[in-house]
């Protein structure tokens, strides 16, 4: 079954994302947090390559609540698909610990 879908990784001090079609990786982008009006069109042209793509959803994963509350606003309003959290809505595989 292929995976269609938008991957985005909110950083301490920037933001990384990609458009997956039928399993194959789109143009990557990196923005600074800084650069809000980048990180909208950059999305926006990561999120028209999903398009055509029924199943599409956005996979969203963070080390930084602040930067991914406005990554997350951004994209509700660009976009109706579903935004899917790691940890909080998808269970993430590998654990995490601190020695």
């Amino acid at each position: 079954m292929p995976v269609n879908l938008l991957a985005i990784n909110v950083g301490n001090t920037r933001t990384q994302f990609a458009s997956f079609v039928a399993n194959k990786i789109q143009t990557p982008y990196r923005v600074t947090h800084s650069q809000t009006d980048v990180l909208r069109s950059d999305l926006q042209q990561a999120l028209e390559r999903l398009a055509d793509c029924e199943d599409a959803v956005i996979y969203l994963s963070s080390v930084n609540d602040t930067a991914m509350k406005r990554v997350l606003a951004i994209v509700a309003q660009i976009s109706a698909l579903e935004v899917f959290r790691m940890e909080r809505d998808v269970p993430v595989a590998v654990g995490r610990r601190l020695d």
